[in-house]
């Protein structure tokens, strides 16, 4: 049987993953935004 996670250290921080979390990702980097140019999809 696979080990649970049951935590995630961020920093200094323990985040409790007994309930449910949100999490985002914030990309800003300048090529992160499409101009919508030839290979836009």
């Amino acid at each position: 049987m696979p080990n649970v996670v049951t935590s995630l250290a961020c920093g200094q921080k323990i985040l409790s993953l007994a309930t449910p979390q949100i999490m985002g990702v914030l990309n800003v980097t300048p090529d992160s935004f499409s101009d919508g140019g030839p290979l836009y999809a």
